[in-house]
Parts: structure tokens; sequence; C-alpha cells
């Protein structure tokens, strides 16, 4: 009867133990999830933030230089023509830049993300490994 009772104490305690065990685990992964969640979002924002910046140089590029090429132009046509025309070369530069980008989007924008998505999840339950400390003497 003693082994009985000592048994059912055993399982018991592997039961509670084996609780525990899933709700550390369940924390573990929340918590896991929240970290590569913050990478991810955190990566988001600043390439949102570098884009319109970019974005914004480039428009102020394009109209400095239609606005030069319309300068070069006026030699040789009306002051409004020639504006007209370097406004034109303008965007026959950014449908140039737009075709160019669409023409080389997977080496551009598809591979690199997917590169980073699975260097994000890749080390899901793997743990990072130790640093030896900088002040160790060996000995």
């Amino acid at each position: 009867m003693f082994s009985t009772e000592h048994s059912k104490e055993s399982v018991r305690l592997i039961l509670a133990e084996l609780q525990r065990y899933a709700e550390l685990q369940k924390r573990s992964l929340r918590l896991e999830g929240a970290e590569r969640l913050t990478v991810l979002l955190s990566a988001v924002a600043i390439v949102a933030v570098m884009f319109l910046l970019a974005g914004m140089t480039l428009i102020y590029l394009l109209f400095a230089g239609a606005y030069f090429v319309g300068d070069l132009l006026k030699g040789g046509f009306n002051e409004y023509v020639a504006l007209a025309l370097g406004f034109a070369a303008a965007v026959g530069l950014l449908v140039v830049l737009m075709l160019l980008f669409y023409s080389l989007r997977t080496r551009l924008v598809v591979r690199p993300v997917a590169r980073f998505m699975y260097h994000l999840f890749e080390t899901v339950g793997q743990a990072a490994p130790a640093k030896p400390a900088a002040n160790a003497n060996p000995q």
C-alpha cells in the first residue's frame, strides 16, 4: 500500500512539473514572439522613414534638374517651352528609373526581405551562444 501511495504522489508531482513546464514554454514563446515582432516592426519603421526621405529628396532633385534643363534650353526655345521640356526630361528620367526598379524588383526587394525574414525566424528554439568573459584569465 505504501508503494501505491508513493507512486500516486510521484505521478502527481510529475504532472505538476509538466504543467509548470508547459506554462513556462508558453510564456517563453510569447516573449520570443514579442521580441521578433519588435525587431520586424522597427525594421519596417526604419525602411518606411528612409523611403519617405529618399522620395522627398528625389522630388527636389527632379525639380532642380527640370529647372536646370529648362535653363539650358532657353536659348533655342521660348522660356515656357524650355521649362516644359525640362520637366518632360525629368519625368522621362523618372519613368526610366521606375522601369529599371520594376525589372530588378526580385533582386532589390523580394530576396532581401525573404533573407531578413528567414534570419529573423530561423533561430526559433536556439539559444544564443554564450560569450566568454572579457576579463577572464586562462591558467
